[in-house]
């Protein structure tokens, strides 16, 4: 649900404008939506509903009855609550739902640029959200007129930011139009009589630009009795020296960026996620601020098919397109650098870092800016932690960031978090199925079902086995089912190209290993796990160990105090506990020092 304060009092929910019935209850609504989140007191409301007249005995009933039709209204929403707080009314609703907001961000985040181009961008956005006289439907009171007068004043400041933009620009032919409309339409403001002056000289048209000072000092000394202020009589002044430095060669727009579409191909079948793809629905159609998810779970979960095959899928829902960024922080040769990243975001939408834009800070401030007003998909792959992510969410509402990782996503402010589970043995067979063709697996059901055990419904060991299968199209089912059912074979079974079930638990390991002390303790203790001990390793320690390599999915809670690996995962520990040298014993205190 949405709602208009630029133009008629308006709701719209599903694509469709709500009836809202009397003034009376457009008046109360709009005194809500001014505000917020905060309390409207009730004698603000009265002074709103009835203007310079004696408030009836009835005004508590009024507002009330108009207060009760309006919550039916809004229960279409389950997310916007208009309540009773003394001493008056509260509506609980998320400000970028309201137009006014939605324009006053633009306008900031124009100020906060120094590209005229994207200036003139975000302005255009921003009064592009006004649909004619602001409050139009409600009746003036003292309350109303003065909002009514300071939004339209907020609405002509935006129109002459965005014309002196385009003016920098060099767009003066363009505009001198519509300088003629808003200064017939506003006579006393200065600075439009001065931004037509200048258009006008721009276009070659110096004589009128002179005639338009004329004008301007006419109107000024009938209906105030002043003159024209210093600067536009500066401006005058420069006009009638024909003074150059005034003039401006057109600049070529910005050129138009294609809409990235950076995301990969999606997975050919994506098995046993329903829940997970109902839940990511859900989020995108949830319009209430920057939305983000995070995905996390152990190595081959399929955390980037999901986010993959759901962006795919929702693809209208993003018209401005998707990002995807590979933070490497599992893979290659270390985690992204955050200045790299936002460098990389930058190039995908369009705007490459200016020359000598080094620091994290000014290349985030200039994503961030690049992303208003924008509905994109940014999906952030592999992050390390949460303080690799951080520096790269948006700041503005309108995104959905998805960000998939192995663990340390919990400190990321997410509205929404998933976990995926290994598949049930129904999806299993069905991406076995989709490798290897459905009439193979119809004809050895009992070897297919072997193979989707042996794989723990883990997706990264299923894709595996079936790409082997589908390289064996005249092998028996059951030949691969004996080598996989061998727990000393079966990770070595486990790999086809570089694909490796091994290499990916391996990837884990080795960020545990290159962390703090606490870390490398639970990275000692995967390694001792397969033979059940850990030498050299305090109760204490242990359990920190235990639970730190929970926090990276590498063992799993079974209860209070107790745990449990996955089956592939013990395996490759039992691999590690025979190659792992005995520690060494401490060296004997010298004598002497007891």
């Amino acid at each position: 649900m949405e709602f208009g304060l630029l133009g008629p009092i308006a709701i719209w929910h599903e694509g469709r404008q709500l009836a809202l019935g009397s003034a009376q209850r457009r008046c109360v609504l709009a005194m809500l939506l001014l505000q917020p989140g905060q309390v409207v007191p009730m004698q603000r409301l009265r002074e709103a509903l009835w203007p310079g007249r004696h408030v009836p005995g009835t005004a508590r009933n009024a507002i009330q009855g108009c207060v009760s039709q309006l919550r039916s209204t809004l229960a279409a929403d389950p997310a916007i609550r208009l309540v009773h707080r003394q001493p008056g009314y509260l509506l609980d609703v998320d400000p970028q739902r309201i137009d006014l907001y939605r324009f006053r961000e633009l306008v900031a985040a124009a100020k906060e640029t120094a590209d005229d181009h994207a200036q003139a961008a975000l302005l255009g956005r921003a009064l592009s959200h006004w649909r004619g006289e602001p409050l139009a439907g409600v009746e003036d009171s003292t309350i109303t007129a003065a909002v009514r007068s300071a939004l339209t004043d907020e609405r002509l400041d935006a129109e002459e930011q965005w014309v002196e933009a385009r003016l920098r620009l060099g767009h003066h032919r363009e505009v001198t139009g519509e300088l003629t409309v808003l200064v017939a339409a506003n006579p006393l403001r200065e600075r439009l009589r001065g931004l037509h002056m200048l258009a006008l000289f721009q276009s070659g048209r110096h004589a009128e630009a002179l005639r338009a000072f004329a004008d301007a000092r006419s109107v000024l000394v009938d209906e105030l009795g002043i003159e024209p202020g210093p600067e536009l009589q500066r401006l005058q002044q420069r006009i009638l020296a024909a003074d150059r430095t005034l003039l401006k060669s057109p600049q070529p727009r910005e050129p138009l960026v294609p809409v990235p579409r950076q995301l990969p191909a999606p997975p050919g079948l994506l098995a046993g996620r329903d829940e997970e793809l109902a839940a990511l629905h859900a989020a995108v159609a949830d319009p209430r601020g920057t939305g983000v998810v995070t995905v996390e779970g152990a190595a081959g979960t399929g955390k980037t098919a999901l986010c993959v095959h759901f962006g795919h899928q929702s693809a209208d829902a993003f018209p401005d397109g998707q990002l995807h960024l590979d933070l490497h922080g599992h893979t290659g040769p270390g985690p992204l650098p955050a200045a790299e990243a936002l460098a990389r975001l930058l190039r995908g939408l369009g705007r490459p870092p200016a020359p000598g834009a080094t620091s994290e800070q000014e290349l985030g401030a200039a994503y961030r800016s690049a992303l208003v007003g924008k509905r994109m998909l940014i999906l952030l792959d592999d992050a390390r932690d949460a303080d690799q992510v951080l520096p790269l969410l948006p700041g503005a509402p309108g995104c959905l960031v998805l960000v998939t990782g192995r663990a340390g996503l919990a400190a990321v402010d997410a509205g929404l978090r998933l976990r995926p589970a290994p598949l049930a043995e129904s999806a299993a067979l069905a991406v076995l199925a989709h490798w290897a063709g459905a009439d193979r697996i119809a004809a050895e059901p009992a070897a297919a079902a072997a193979i989707a055990a042996a794989c723990t419904g883990l997706p990264l060991a299923l894709r595996i086995a079936g790409a082997r299968l589908a390289a064996r199209p005249g092998l028996p089912i059951s030949a691969l089912t004996s080598r996989l059912t061998d727990p000393h074979r079966r990770l070595d079974e486990l790999r086809a190209g570089s694909h490796s079930v091994r290499a990916a638990f391996s990837a884990s390991l080795r960020v545990l290993d290159a962390g703090d002390e606490a870390d490398r303790l639970a990275a000692r203790a995967f390694r001792h796990a397969g033979d059940g001990t850990v030498p050299g390793m305090s109760a204490a320690d242990t359990h920190a160990a235990a639970e730190r390599l929970v926090d990276h999915h590498l063992l799993e809670p079974a209860g209070p105090g107790r745990y449990r690996m996955p089956e592939l995962l013990r395996l490759y520990a039992a691999e590690l506990s025979c190659t792992e040298s005995p520690p060494k014993p401490p060296p004997e205190s010298p004598e002497g020092s007891r």
